[in-house]
């Protein structure tokens, strides 16, 4: 969990996929995009609660 949450914030700054692939263990890209889907995820919550 703590990789997972080091990985989202830091692509919430930077959105760099590849710097978070070199700094966790991802041999794949397409590993380290689930951490660009769960900002995107929490973007949309984000912006869905400004209407309710």
């Amino acid at each position: 969990m703590l990789c997972h949450s080091y990985a989202v914030n830091i692509y919430s700054k930077d959105k760099d996929l590849r710097a978070i692939q070199k700094q966790l263990p991802h041999v794949s890209i397409q590993s380290t995009m689930v951490y660009a889907d769960a900002s995107d995820e929490m973007i949309a919550e984000q912006i869905g609660g400004m209407w309710n």
